[in-house]
């Protein structure tokens, strides 16, 4: 295993990255959105959504309607990781004792 696959995955074992990438899943919110919805405090959601980006799962958008927001949106990269942990979710709900 390369160390950029060891750094996604460790991405992946962080609280919350999993249920922010697929939250994000088809759609584009803003920062405080995520936080109410998930029950993230911001400190928290910040730094994940640092790590979700750095390694090319979301992007971050600029608003339109106020250049001091951002909103945040899964990469194409994202997409392909959500739909492949989609998957796996089905699959272990599937196969329970």
């Amino acid at each position: 295993m390369s160390s950029a696959e060891v750094t996604c995955l460790e991405v992946f074992q962080r609280k919350h990255a999993i249920d922010i990438l697929l939250f994000l899943e088809g759609k584009t919110e803003g920062f405080n959105k995520i936080a109410e919805t998930l029950q993230i405090n911001t400190a928290t959601l910040q730094t994940r959504l640092e790590d979700l980006i750095a390694k090319n799962f979301i992007e971050k958008h600029e608003c339109e309607q106020d250049s001091r927001s951002y909103k945040y949106s899964q990469t194409k990269r994202g997409q392909q990781a959500a739909n492949k942990l989609a998957d796996f979710k089905t699959f272990l709900v599937k196969t329970q004792p």
